[in-house]
C-alpha cells in the first residue's frame, strides 16, 4: 500500500514538473542560422538558447552548445552568459540523473546570478536545486529552497512563478504523506491562478486538489474537480493535460472497484499520449493499465503490460521507471509465490535505486527483498535487510513501513527462537501500531464529534426559533388580552388604569427572567455533561494503551512456554517476562485506583513513626533495581541532610516513598545519559519548618509553556526527536495529588536539553516523645 501510494504520487508530479520543457526542431534550426552571422555577446546568448532547445533532440549536443556559451562567455567578461551555460549543462546532468553533479553546477550558476543581481534567474536557479532535492527525498531541503524562491518572486511581483511554485511545494508535501499542507498550497496556487486567468496553471492545480481529496477518500469530490481540470485543458486544447485527467480518473475508479471503467479510461489516455509520441506518458499508462490487471487477479496480463512499461523506460533510460516498472513485476511474481524472480525483479529496481541515491525507493525495496528471503528461509540475509529498511524508514520517518519492518522482524526472531529480540520487536510493533490506530481512531472521533455538534447545534437553533415563536405568540395573546381587560376596567374603573398596567408589565418581566435562568441552566448542564465525556474519552484512550503493551506480552509469551520443545533456561526467561509485564500491569492499576480515590476524595493519609535515613534508602535500591537503570551509565545517588539522618518524623512513609518512586521512575524514564539523584533537606518559611525533597536529572527537559501542564492528568509533552515514550500520563498528576493531602507543595524547574529538577515540601514533624501529636 505504502509502495504504491509513493509511485502515484511519483508518476503524477513527475509529469507536472516536465510539461513545458519540450521545444521544437524548427526552432534548432532557426537559432543555428542566426548565430552564423552573431558577434560576442549575442552569440553567447544564441548558443545558451541552442543548448535548451536541442535539450530534447540530444542531450549530448545541448551539452556541447552549453559549453560552447561558458568558453565564449569567459573570454568576454560576460557573467550573465557564463552563469547561463553552468545552468544549462547543470540541466542535462539532472536529465541524465546525475543528480551530484547537476547540483554542483546549479549552485555554481547560482552565485554567479547573485552578483549581476539577477532575481529571476536566481529564483529560477534555486527552485532547480529544490528539484533535486525532491527526487533525492530529501524533502525539508527542498522545501527550504522553494520557499526562498517564492519569496524572491513575491517581492518581483511574479505571480505566475509564485503560483507554480506553490504547486512544487503542495507536490513535496503530498509525496511526504502531508495531504493537509499539499491541500492548503494546492489551493494557494489555484487562487493566483484564478486571478490571473491563467488556464494551464488552473487545470493543473484542479488536477493536484483531485489527487488530494482521492486520497482522503472523498471520491464524488475527486472526480468533480478532475471533470473540472479536464474541460480547462479541452478549452486550451492541452492534450498532455487531457490525457493526465484521464489516467488520474482512472485511478479513483479503481479505488471504487470499478475496473471496467478505469481500463476505458487508461485506454483513452494511452491513445493521446501515442499520438503525440509521448514517451513518458506512455509508460505512465503502460504501469497504470498493468494495475488494473493486477487488481483484478489478471496477473499474466498485469506482467504484460508491466513489461511494455520497462521496455519503454530502459529505451528513454528513464531510471526513476525503470524502478517503478521492475518493482511493480516484483510484486506480481510476489504475488504468484514465485520468491526466485521477485527477487530479480527487486535486485535490478534495488540497483538503480542506488545509483541515483533515491533512498525512499532503497528503503520500500530492501524491505521487500527482505521478506522474499524470509520465505525461503534465508534467514540472515533477510535480517539484515530488514535492520537496513527500518533504520532508513526512521530517517524518513515512513511511520507505516517501520510499522511492518518491526512487525516482520518479530515473526523473524520468534521463528528462530531468539524470543528476547523477537519480545524487543513485538513491543515496538504494539507501541507504534497503537500510535497509529489512536491518531486515525481519534481524527474519526473528532470527525464524528464535529458533524454530531454540529447537528446537535442545528437542531438546538431550530427548537430555539420555534421557542421564540411560540413566546412571541404567547406574548401577543397576553398582550392583545391585557389590553381589552385594561380597555374594560378604563371604562369601568379609569381611577385604577395605571396599578393594572403595572402590574401586567411586571407579570411579564418576571415570566422572562424565569425563562432566561432556564436557559442558562441549560447551557451550564450542557457544559458539563460535555466536559464528563472529554474526560471519559481521553481516560480510556490512554489507559487502554497503557493495558494492552503488557497484557499482549503476558498472553504472547503465556502461549510460548507451553511448547514442548522450549528448554528450562528459555522457560525461566519466559517466565521472568511474564513476571515484568505482570508487575507492570499491576503497579499501572494501582495507579488507576490512586486515581480513583483521589477523584472521589476517598483517599486518606496515615501518619506514624518513621526513620526518614531508612526511608530515603530502600527507595534508592528499589528505583536502583529499574532495568534501564542498570544497563545504562547513568550516575544515580541520593543524599540526606546531616540534621535528618537520626531523627524519626511523623507523616505517611507509604505515600512518601509512592511520590518519590513516581518522580524517580520519570526522570530514568526520559535521561539517557549523565546523572539522576534525589535528596532531603530542613527548611524553614515563615517560621514553619519544612522537609523538602528534589528529584534532579539531566534528561530531555521540559518547555516553559508545559510546566503546569505537566501535573494535568493524562498529558505528555510533546518531544522534538523521534523517541517514543510510554506511560499513562498520571504518574506526576497522583504524586502532587498526595503532595497537597500531606499539606505540603510541589515546584518544578526545568530546561529543554539541560535537565530537570522538581522539589516537594511537607510539614516537618519530629518524634520526641510519646506525646508528639501525630494528627
Amino acid at each position: 500500500m505504502l509502495y504504491n501510494i509513493v509511485k502515484t504520487v511519483f508518476l503524477t508530479t513527475f509529469l507536472l514538473l516536465t510539461i513545458g520543457v519540450t521545444k521544437s526542431q524548427n526552432k534548432t534550426d532557426s537559432l543555428l542560422l542566426l548565430i552564423e552571422s552573431a558577434n560576442d555577446i549575442r552569440k553567447a546568448d544564441l548558443l545558451n538558447e541552442l543548448s535548451i532547445s536541442s535539450r530534447n533532440i540530444s542531450l549530448n549536443k545541448s551539452f556541447e552548445y552549453a559549453n560552447k556559451a561558458i568558453t565564449l562567455s569567459r573570454e568576454l567578461k560576460y557573467i550573465s552568459g557564463e552563469a547561463e551555460g553552468i545552468k544549462n549543462r547543470g540541466v542535462v546532468y539532472f536529465t541524465q540523473n546525475k543528480n551530484s553533479e547537476a547540483l554542483i553546477e546549479f549552485e555554481i550558476s547560482l552565485e554567479l546570478f547573485k552578483r549581476e543581481k539577477n532575481s529571476v534567474k536566481e529564483s529560477a536557479l534555486i527552485n532547480n536545486i529544490a528539484n533535486i532535492y525532491v527526487t533525492q527525498g530529501e524533502y525539508e531541503k527542498a522545501l527550504t529552497n522553494y520557499l526562498k524562491a517564492v519569496k524572491i518572486n513575491i517581492d518581483a511581483n511574479k505571480q505566475e512563478s509564485v503560483a507554480n511554485i506553490y504547486n512544487n511545494i503542495g507536490m513535496v508535501y503530498n509525496k511526504w504523506g502531508k495531504n493537509e499542507q499539499a491541500f492548503e498550497y494546492y489551493n494557494k496556487s489555484l487562487e493566483i491562478n484564478k486571478k490571473l486567468k491563467n488556464k494551464l496553471g488552473i487545470a493543473a492545480s484542479l488536477n493536484n486538489i483531485a489527487l488530494i481529496l482521492k486520497n482522503w477518500g472523498q471520491y464524488d469530490k475527486s472526480l468533480e474537480y478532475f471533470q473540472k481540470a479536464l474541460k480547462t485543458n479541452e478549452e486550451i486544447n492541452d492534450k498532455i493535460g487531457i490525457a493526465r485527467c484521464l489516467s488520474n480518473m482512472a485511478s479513483v475508479y479503481i479505488d471504487l472497484g470499478q475496473e471496467e471503467k478505469a481500463l476505458e479510461l487508461n485506454l483513452q489516455s494511452l491513445e493521446i499520449k501515442m499520438e503525440l509520441e509521448d514517451n513518458q506518458g506512455v509508460l505512465f499508462s503502460y504501469s497504470n493499465i498493468g494495475d488494473i490487471y493486477f487488481k483484478s487477479g489478471e496477473f499474466d496480463k498485469a506482467l504484460e503490460f508491466y513489461a511494455k512499461s520497462l521496455n519503454t523506460a530502459t529505451e528513454s533510460n528513464r531510471k526513476e521507471y525503470i524502478i517503478i516498472s521492475n518493482t511493480d513485476i516484483g510484486d506480481t511474481y510476489l504475488k504468484l509465490k514465485n520468491y526466485l524472480k521477485a527477487l530479480d525483479n527487486y535486485g535490478n529496481a534495488l540497483d538503480i535505486a542506488e545509483q541515483i541515491k533515491s533512498k525512499q525507493n532503497i528503503c520500500l525495496l530492501r524491505s521487500k527483498i527482505a521478506f522474499c528471503q524470509f520465505s525461503i528461509n534465508q534467514i540472515n540475509s533477510a535480517e539484515q535487510n530488514y535492520l537496513y529498511s527500518l533504520s532508513l524508514a526512521k530517517e524518513l520517518n515512513f511511520v507505516n513501513l517501520i510499522e511492518q519492518n518491526y512487525k516482520e522482524l518479530s515473526e523473524l526472531y520468534a521463528q528462530t527462537k531468539n524470543y528476547e529480540k523477537a519480545y524487543q520487536f513485538q513491543s515496538e510493533y504494539l507501541k507504534i501500531h497503537s500510535s497509529i490506530f489512536n491518531e486515525t481512531t481519534q481524527s474519526k472521533i473528532s470527525e464524528l464529534q464535529t458533524k454530531y455538534e454540529t447537528e446537535k447545534k442545528e437542531k438546538e437553533i431550530i427548537e430555539l426559533k420555534s421557542n421564540q415563536v411560540k413566546t412571541k405568540q404567547q406574548n401577543q395573546y397576553y398582550y392583545t388580552g391585557s389590553l381589552l381587560i385594561i380597555f374594560i376596567i378604563v371604562i369601568v374603573f379609569l381611577q385604577n388604569r395605571n396599578v393594572i398596567k403595572k402590574k401586567s408589565l411586571s407579570l411579564l418581566e418576571q415570566k422572562n427572567i424565569l425563562l432566561e435562568k432556564a436557559n442558562q441552566d441549560l447551557i451550564i448542564s450542557k457544559e458539563k455533561a460535555e466536559e464528563s465525556d472529554r474526560l471519559k474519552t481521553a481516560f480510556l484512550t490512554n489507559i487502554s494503551h497503557e493495558i494492552r503493551t503488557p497484557m499482549n506480552a503476558i498472553v504472547g509469551f503465556s502461549e510460548y512456554i507451553t511448547d514442548n520443545e522450549i528448554d528450562d533456561a528459555e522457560k525461566i526467561e519466559l517466565f521472568n517476562l511474564i513476571r515484568i509485564n505482570s508487575n507492570t500491569l499491576l503497579n499501572l492499576i494501582d495507579d488507576i485506583l490512586d486515581v480513583s480515590l483521589i477523584e472521589t476524595g476517598q483517599l486518606r493519609i496515615k501518619n506514624e513513626k518513621f526513620s526518614l535515613a531508612k526511608l530515603m534508602e530502600e527507595t534508592f535500591l528499589l528505583v536502583k533495581e529499574n532495568k534501564k537503570l542498570k544497563q545504562s551509565h547513568i550516575d544515580f545517588t541520593y543524599y540526606i541532610d546531616n540534621n535528618l539522618k537520626n531523627c524519626y518524623v511523623i507523616s505517611d512513609p507509604f505515600r512518601l516513598k509512592q511520590i518519590l518512586v513516581n518522580l524517580l521512575d520519570n526522570s530514568v524514564k526520559f535521561t539517557e545519559f549523565g546523572q539522576i539523584s534525589f535528596g532531603s533537606k530542613i527548611v524553614e518559611v515563615n517560621n514553619v519548618k519544612y522537609i523538602q525533597f528534589n528529584v534532579d536529572d539531566t534528561g530531555i527537559g521540559i518547555e516553559k509553556k508545559y510546566h503546569e501542564k505537566v501535573f494535568e492528568r493524562f498529558f505528555k509533552t510533546p518531544t522534538n526527536n523521534s523517541v517514543l515514550y510510554r506511560g499513562s500520563g498520571i504518574g506526576l498528576p497522583i504524586a502532587k495529588s498526595l503532595v497537597t493531602q500531606m499539606k505540603g507543595h510541589v515546584r518544578l524547574e526545568s530546561e529543554p536539553n539541560i535537565g530537570t529538577s522538581i522539589f516537594f515540601t511537607i510539614p516537618f514533624v519530629e518524634f520526641i516523645n510519646k506525646t508528639t501529636n501525630i494528627n
